[in-house]
């Protein structure tokens, strides 16, 4: 399939990855600090009628 001139990124080259230095880690485990904090919440009901 042909290129379209908008397809094409002119922009020149940031970023060069050396293919042959490349590592892939794998994440065994992982640990996380947490809080502890308290919460509110004020839940108001809508009336449509007084006779409801």
């Amino acid at each position: 399939m042909p290129l379209n001139a908008w397809d094409v990124d002119w922009h020149e080259a940031s970023l060069r990855v050396v293919t042959e230095s490349m590592e892939v880690h794998r994440v065994k485990r992982a640990q996380f600090a947490t809080d502890v904090f308290t919460v509110k919440r004020n839940h108001l009901e809508r009336r449509d009628s007084i006779d409801g």
